[in-house]
């Protein structure tokens, strides 16, 4: 495919936006607008290359196409997220944003009129929203193709919806540019206000007023709903998560058996690792799962405060990705608990 082999030969001339881009076209707006919608800096304003807005924390770079512009975000995600989203097509805009990062996370999604329409990550075998649009939007395109790179598939995928083709002039072209400020994130979405996971009574009263609620009990709700998705059953998972919710200390011989146990499933998933097919995905796989279990009872550790540069909201995050769909209330309250525990740790919250 040449329009690939143009991609590829782009990010391998550009390394450091094969490792990490975002890459977004919005219509209904002109460059500095779309900037601005996004959390611009005011005083960081300026026109710069993509080497040069380097410099920037959290930079992005915009100029303008028919009917709209691009933005550039060099290992950002900002475009990705359901603030910025609404920020930039609020009003009847819509939008079209391709991602990745350095975790090897690709994505691409459609957002109108303020909300996200579709998104996947490859290979789209269940992507959210209407799966028509997504199966028309990826038409001949391999993502299921283990030798294909991802990340040229997207640039492709999104030159043909808008029209915008990367290339290496653009990159060397100044641009208006300027560091993002990051917006304020919804604890809850708007889709989701009213979802019944999120009316229990403990939820609900952490929602209502989350400066109430220390992140040691957010930590242990998400730790709970992890091992529920995960299936981990050890008695000494149980018996922590039950001290926990007693604020009690858990005590040093059972701390030593959750580090144990931990360690075991990793090296019982590494072991099935090695016994995968050729076409067998890892995510699927009996190592897959126990790899899940793995980190939900490191979720359990993070959640007594003994993995002081983790959180538990975050590893059980990690820990649920793969089996969100199926514990569609859980996976949502887990969401919520990790962005509350975002902004207890912006506010100084212990």
């Amino acid at each position: 495919m040449a329009d690939e082999e143009r991609y590829e030969a782009l990010l391998s001339a550009e390394g450091s936006l094969r490792e990490a881009l975002c890459l977004t076209v919005v219509e209904g707006c002109d460059a500095k607008q779309a900037l601005s919608r996004m959390g611009a800096d005011p005083a960081t304003l300026g026109r710069r290359t993509v080497a040069e807005s380097a410099s920037l924390g959290w930079p992005a770079l915009a100029a303008p196409v028919t009917g709209g512009a691009v933005v550039l975000e060099p290992n950002g995600f900002q475009a990705t997220r359901p603030e910025v989203i609404r920020a930039l097509t609020a009003g009847g805009g819509r939008s079209t944003t391709v991602y990745w990062n350095v975790n090897t996370h690709h994505e691409a999604l459609r957002a109108e009129n303020g909300r996200t329409r579709w998104r996947f990550r490859p290979p789209p075998d269940e992507p959210d929203g209407p799966i028509d649009e997504v199966h028309r939007a990826i038409e001949d395109l391999p993502f299921d193709d283990e030798w294909s790179d991802s990340s040229a598939l997207l640039l492709i995928l999104l030159e043909r919806e808008t029209g915008f083709a990367l290339g290496a002039e653009w990159l060397a072209t100044a641009h208006l540019s300027a560091s993002l400020i990051e917006l304020p994130e919804d604890i809850v979405s708007p889709e989701n206000a009213d979802h019944p996971a999120l009316a229990e009574p403990e939820i609900a009263a952490i929602i209502a007023d989350p400066s109430s609620v220390d992140r040691r009990r957010i930590d242990v709700i998400t730790a709970e709903r992890a091992v529920r998705m995960t299936g981990v059953t050890d008695p000494a998972v149980i018996e922590t998560l039950r001290l926990l919710r007693a604020n009690e200390t858990v005590p040093a011989e059972l701390v030593d058996r959750l580090k144990r146990l931990s360690a075991d499933l990793w090296a019982a998933s590494s072991a099935a690792r090695q016994e995968l097919g050729p076409d067998e995905a890892i995510w699927s796989s009996r190592a897959g799962e126990l790899s899940r279990q793995a980190e939900t009872v490191r979720a359990v550790l993070c959640a007594a405060g003994l993995f002081p540069p983790f959180d538990a909201c975050y590893t059980a995050g990690q820990a649920v990705i793969a089996v969100e769909r199926s514990f569609p209330d859980d996976a949502l309250v887990i969401a919520v608990m990790k962005k509350l525990r975002h902004h207890a740790r912006n506010a100084g919250m212990t």
